[in-house]
């Protein structure tokens, strides 16, 4: 267990010759202390049990701003293959830090699959965006109501996506990617 004013965690477990489980949880007082537009505690909590089979997984975290992570399945005991569902929503304003002084808004909801052997091929899932603005106030240009997914399917990643210029037109990103 450790507890500061700003970050408690405590993990918990036990084990024995098959079996082992261990229990997390943990408190961050404010993501404002990495991404100052985002004020408010973040949380997680979560287990892993491990059988002879491999390790199941499961847990869920919740931050402000709609800020959520979930994730359930199992990864095999040699860490050769896994099923694992890992699904939330993120704010592009974590990205502020490090893209500063370019600014960024808007949510990310993704849905996603790790099945099968560790790699990009056993990666499916969704990435959408929606309602999102980039902006660039040292050239005053943004990228304005821009929305779209990406598809992640068999190592390749289809993508559609659109958007306004704040002084006018339109820009579309679509087509396929090998990862």
């Amino acid at each position: 267990e450790v507890e500061t004013a700003a970050l408690a965690v405590n993990a918990q477990g036990s084990s024995n010759s098959e079996d082992a489980n261990l229990a997390l949880t943990a408190r961050l007082d404010t993501l404002a202390r990495f991404v100052p537009d985002l004020p408010g505690p973040v949380t997680f909590e979560g287990s892993v049990d491990r059988n002879t089979d491999g390790f199941v997984v499961d847990g869920t975290g919740t931050g402000p701003a709609g800020l959520r992570l979930g994730i359930d399945g199992s990864v095999a005991q040699d860490f050769s293959t896994a099923d694992l569902g890992i699904r939330g929503a993120a704010r592009l304003e974590m990205a502020g830090p490090v893209i500063n002084p370019r600014t960024a808004s808007g949510g990310i909801d993704y849905d996603l699959r790790v099945n099968g052997p560790l790699g990009l091929d056993a990666m499916s899932g969704t990435v959408t965006l929606a309602g999102a603005r980039v902006a660039d106030p040292t050239i005053g240009f943004a990228l304005e109501q821009l929305g779209g997914s990406a598809q992640l399917s068999n190592a390749n990643v289809n993508l559609d996506f659109s958007g306004r210029g704040n002084r006018g037109g339109r820009v579309s990103l679509g087509g396929s990617l090998g990862l």
